[in-house]
């Protein structure tokens, strides 16, 4: 088993941005661990002056390359990968020939060791999330826009935001106090839909072990749905021989890295160290 703590890699989702993780990182940090938060481009790229993206492929590079940096930086440190909400679906795709495993083989003595994932989807390969996930339609707790081309007609790229009713802050905070939950609402910016669209090219979750916590009172991604996501997961990793996903409950909204900061730091903890074992 390696002494060294992995370095702990959060993956945001739509609409959010590192700063809203901030708490378990910091939380995360006091435990000894390194956290790296990258910024997904289907929210940022405005702020990094890129296009808006047209897919997914986007922000699966800049988890890969946040992946990559630190393995190359830190060659005996391993990554644990945590993905919330939708930073799961590229956090997922972005574990390709970066698992441990995978990279012992080609020489390396680090890679991924595990993929935490709070509240978010595991797609199977050739799947894409606008049929699997919402089946084909804009789900109803999103309003949806479209960009706009230079002479001012609509581009073909769409964005969303939490719909009121029911808001952001029923949706994603409602367990915080009304001051706070404000506040990360104001901090949520648009998120761009389109990589909805693409077909899942890898599934990571079937070469590395998955932790997956269930938000047990969660407005955004109900419970049974979760539930499913877990169930059809485990039985595509089953019938290719894999672990089982390990899963466990807490008493939290959409945002457990808001309003349950210890218990979500200590369960990436635990099983950052049962990772390693």
């Amino acid at each position: 088993m390696s002494k060294q703590l992995p370095t702990i890699i959060i993956v945001h989702g739509a609409w959010h941005s590192p700063e809203h993780y901030e708490l378990l990182a910091s939380r995360l940090r006091s435990q000894g661990y390194k956290t790296v938060l990258p910024r997904l481009a289907s929210v940022h790229y405005a702020s990094q002056n890129s296009p808006p993206p047209r897919g997914l492929s986007e922000d699966i590079n800049a988890v890969r390359t946040a992946i990559q940096t630190e393995l190359d930086t830190e060659p005996t440190t391993d990554v644990v990968l945590l993905g919330h909400s939708y930073g799961s679906l590229p956090a997922s795709s972005a574990i390709e020939n970066l698992d441990k495993q995978t990279r012992l083989k080609s020489g390396y003595s680090n890679g991924i060791v595990a993929f935490l994932v709070i509240s978010g989807p595991l797609m199977p390969t050739g799947t894409s999330a606008w049929i699997a996930a919402w089946g084909g339609q804009y789900p109803p707790i999103f309003t949806m826009s479209r960009l706009k081309n230079e002479d001012g007609s609509d581009s073909n790229i769409e964005t969303s935001m939490p719909a009121s009713p029911p808001g952001p802050v029923a949706m994603l905070y409602h367990d915080l106090p009304a001051d706070e939950a404000e506040k990360y609402a104001a901090m949520l910016k648009p998120h761009v839909f389109n990589g909805h669209y693409d077909q899942i090219k890898f599934a990571g979750y079937l070469v590395v072990p998955t932790y997956y916590l269930i938000c047990e009172d969660d407005h955004a991604l109900p419970k049974q749905f979760q539930q499913m996501i877990v169930d059809n997961a485990s039985k595509e990793i089953a019938e290719k021989g894999g672990r089982a996903i390990m899963v466990t409950g807490i008493a939290s909204s959409h945002s457990p890295f808001l309003s349950r900061v210890e218990e979500t730091a200590d369960w990436v903890s635990r099983c950052a160290r049962q990772a390693l074992s």
